[in-house]
C-alpha cells in the first residue's frame, strides 16, 4: 500500500496531490512480494466493492464465499484475525490448500453453502460474511422480491445498492484489461461458448500450470493497472436500485 506519512514538519504536496497519492494506494494491503507469492489470478477487480463496502476490524473473523484462487483471501489475511474460506468443489479447496496451506490463520471448508447443517459444519458464528461475484446472475426483476428473500433469511437491517465504475476507471479497465483479453480469445482456438460461471470450470484455472511462468509479470501488470484505475479517486461509485435490480452490479449488506 502506498502511504502518506504526515509528521509535525510542513508538507509542501498541496491537498489535492496528497489526496489523489492516497486514493491510489487505497484497497487492499500491497507488498512487492505479493508479486511471486501471491495465487495466480486475473485482476481483482472485485476487491475494490469489497474494500469499499465492507470495512472490517483488526480482530475479525472472516468468511468467504468462493474464494476463487484465494487471492482475496491471501491478501485480507494479514488485516484481520481469521479467514475461512468456503467452495463447494472439492479440486477447488484441494487448490486452496496447496496454494495457501502455510498462511497459519486461513482456514478450508468444503461444503454447499445452502446446505442445511452448515451452520454445525463450520463451527463457530463470525463477524463478517461475503461473496464476490459467486451467486452468477439474479433474475429478481423487483427489488422488493429481493428484499423478501432476505428477510426471510432471518436478517434484520439490510442495504441494498448497485455500483458501477467511475467513466475513467471503467475506461482505464476496458482498454488495459478487457480489450487485449477479448483480442487474445479471438486469436486463440477453444471454445467460443459463453465464460462458465464456476470457477474451477474456466480456462484460467485450468490452464494455470502453463500461465504460472508468466505469475510474476501477470501481477506486476494487474498492480499498475489497479494504481492507474485510482487516479480518478474511488473505483466504484454507490447509486440507488430503485425498482430495477436486473442486470445491474448490486451489493447486498445484511446484519443479523
Amino acid at each position: 500500500m502506498i502511504t502518506v506519512h504526515e509528521g509535525s514538519h510542513k508538507s509542501f504536496l498541496p491537498n489535492a496531490i496528497r489526496s489523489r497519492i492516497a486514493a491510489i494506494g487505497a484497497g487492499m494491503s500491497f507488498r512487492w512480494s505479493d508479486v511471486f507469492d501471491a495465487p495466480l489470478h486475473d485482476f481483482p477487480i472485485r476487491d475494490e466493492i469489497l474494500c469499499q463496502n465492507l470495512p472490517l476490524a483488526a480482530g475479525a473473523d472472516v468468511l468467504e464465499v468462493g474464494p476463487g484462487s484465494g487471492f482475496t483471501a491471501f491478501r485480507l489475511a494479514r488485516r484481520v484475525r481469521r479467514v475461512t474460506l468456503l467452495d463447494v468443489a472439492p479440486r477447488a479447496v484441494d487448490e486452496l490448500r496447496t496454494t495457501l496451506g502455510n498462511i497459519p490463520n486461513i482456514q478450508f471448508v468444503c461444503a454447499d453453502v445452502t446446505a442445511s447443517d452448515l451452520p454445525g459444519r463450520l463451527g463457530h458464528a463470525f463477524d463478517a460474511i461475503f461473496g464476490l461475484d459467486v451467486f452468477g446472475v439474479t433474475w429478481f426483476t423487483k427489488l422488493s422480491a429481493l428484499e423478501a428473500m432476505v428477510a426471510a433469511a432471518g436478517f434484520t437491517t439490510w442495504e441494498i445498492f448497485a455500483v458501477r465504475p467511475r467513466r475513467f476507471a471503467a475506461a482505464v479497465y476496458a482498454a488495459l484489461h478487457e480489450w487485449p483479453l477479448r483480442t487474445y480469445r479471438r486469436i486463440r482456438a477453444g471454445d467460443k461458448h459463453a465464460r462458465p460461471q464456476i470457477y474451477e470450470a474456466t480456462w484460467a484455472f485450468q490452464h494455470r500450470e502453463r500461465l504460472l511462468p508468466f505469475k510474476a509479470s501477470l501481477h506486476l501488470y494487474w498492480t499498475v493497472l489497479g494504481w492507474a484505475m485510482r487516479l480518478s479517486g474511488r473505483v466504484f461509485i454507490e447509486e440507488p436500485v430503485g425498482d430495477r435490480p436486473l442486470g445491474r452490479q448490486l451489493v447486498i449488506r445484511a446484519r443479523k
